[in-house]
């Protein structure tokens, strides 16, 4: 067999597991058993438990827990509403003892335990300071990445997405009033910052329905020393911005022209689309780049809707 029949070989296996990942993750909150999961991929069960090893660098079943719990750690970080139960359920399992359990045979700490810490991260006035890998870090809001480098290096053989030029749109983005929260520093604390966000957005009465959600990109944490990585959290500001304690300031987007292309998907993948724009789009169009960071705005974000439904769309500013 040749190397390129050996790639293509790979890309419909791998388009396959990705489409029982899509599919655990639009059902995390059903029953999700071997042999349907292997139907969808269209392999038998034997094979397809070895083949989703291989892609995914983990089982199937270690994938589907650490998705449901991915989901939890969302939940109970971000929706101080839901109830332990009503989380439970929502994450495929019978009840809230066997959540509890299995949150933490894999974390270390019981999920009650676990909010109660997200939120005191959230309310402290010091956070937007230097902060440990603690409750709100990376460590646990993402505490194993659904994305294993085996099969980021698999997914590298094909295209991960199929865009092309007509992809891309371009289109004159008004200048916006906005409230943020720089953050500034290790990427691992940037929930801390995300978190006391959604807390002012409680406060302040601007949730996503009512106001646009930003993310303002300055760098890319892969090639920057953590001290020097900003990103910032924002809404779309209509009134005058109230004093507050959170260190939410005003500010704007300016007006200007911006290649747009919209990413499905969970955030993992962004960097994909976003490297898209840079390598491939850029490239070959006739244009210039602005100086001004690259933005996102979150259409429909997790855990409102499942990671493979979430709707992010990149703006990068052009001349």
């Amino acid at each position: 067999m040749t190397e390129q029949s050996l790639s293509i070989n790979q890309g419909i296996h791998l388009t396959r597991i990705d489409k029982v990942m899509r599919y655990v993750q639009s059902h995390l909150d059903s029953s999700l058993n071997m042999k349907d999961l292997a139907d969808i991929a269209c392999f038998s069960a034997f094979h397809f438990q070895r083949l989703f090893c291989l892609y995914t660098g983990q089982s199937l079943a270690k994938y589907i827990l650490i998705s449901r719990l991915r989901k939890a750690c969302w939940q109970l970080a971000f929706r101080q509403h839901m109830s332990l139960i009503d989380i439970a359920l929502s994450c495929g399992f019978n009840d809230d003892q066997s959540f509890s359990r299995a949150f933490k045979r894999q974390l270390g700490i019981a999920p009650s335990l676990y909010r109660k810490g997200c939120l005191a991260h959230a309310k402290a006035k010091l956070l937007s300071g230097p902060q440990p890998a603690s409750f709100m870090s990376q460590k646990y809001i993402g505490h194993v990445t659904l994305r294993t480098p085996e099969l980021n290096k698999r997914r590298a053989i094909i295209s991960t997405r199929h865009y092309h030029k007509d992809s891309v749109q371009i289109v004159d983005f008004p200048q916006t009033a906005i409230a943020f929260l720089a953050h500034h520093g290790s990427p691992e604390t940037l929930m801390a910052t995300v978190a006391r966000f959604i807390e002012w957005r409680k406060e302040f009465g601007s949730p996503p329905s009512v106001s646009k959600t930003f993310n303002i990109l300055y760098n890319d944490p892969q090639s920057v020393e953590p001290q020097a990585y900003r990103f910032d959290v924002a809404a779309s500001l209509f009134l005058p911005l109230m004093a507050n304690d959170y260190g939410v300031q005003e500010g704007e987007i300016r007006a200007g022209k911006c290649a747009v292309l919209r990413h499905i998907g969970s955030d993992n993948d962004l960097g994909y689309s976003i490297e898209y724009l840079y390598r491939d789009w850029f490239s070959q169009a006739n244009a210039q780049l602005r100086d001004e960071p690259l933005f996102i705005q979150r259409v429909r974000s997790f855990p409102d809707v499942d990671e493979q439904s979430s709707i992010i769309d990149i703006y990068l500013p052009i001349d």
